[in-house]
């Protein structure tokens, strides 16, 4: 078990002790285990102890006029966007400056692309490979010539 977990356990305990004896002797024999959980136990019950004896001061004639007073100013509308945007207007010109010269130093200090030389190809080897598409395109006319005379009669009612 993590420290932790023993905290909240002892937490725990002090707020609702374990209900039934055999969790009570349970409990008991773990804090019997560890001086330093035993006096953290105790500590947390009189620290509990002390928050039931305690009573907050009654709060001041007005108070509940100047909360909600408070609150009304609070929520006024505009009011949260002009807190924003008061704070954010110097703020957003930098930012907005700072941008335009980082995009300007990209621009301007961009450095040359390298020219790259194109190889033409000879005139021969154009010429030859425009011949061998010609004689290939010739080649597939003579085969589909081949095709004219289909080997199996097709059917007269245009089932095959």
């Amino acid at each position: 078990m993590t420290r932790e977990e023993a905290l909240e356990k002892i937490i725990d305990a002090a707020k609702r002790p374990p209900s039934g004896p055999r969790e009570l002797r349970e409990f008991e024999a773990w804090l019997d285990g560890s001086p330093e959980y035993r006096a953290l136990y105790e500590e947390q019950l009189e620290l509990f102890s002390a928050m039931d004896l305690w009573e907050p001061a009654e709060p001041s004639a007005g108070f509940d006029r100047k909360l909600y007073e408070r609150l009304e100013q609070e929520a006024a509308p505009g009011r949260w966007a002009a807190a924003w945007l008061g704070w954010m207007r110097p703020s957003f010109a930098a930012a907005m400056a700072a941008l335009a010269l980082v995009a300007a130093s990209i621009v301007l200090d961009r450095p040359e692309l390298p020219q790259v030389a194109v190889k033409a190809e000879p005139a021969a080897a154009r010429e030859s490979d425009y011949l061998f598409e010609i004689d290939r395109a010739l080649q597939d006319l003579e085969m589909l010539a081949d095709f004219e005379e289909l080997p199996i009669e097709a059917d007269p009612a245009g089932r095959s």
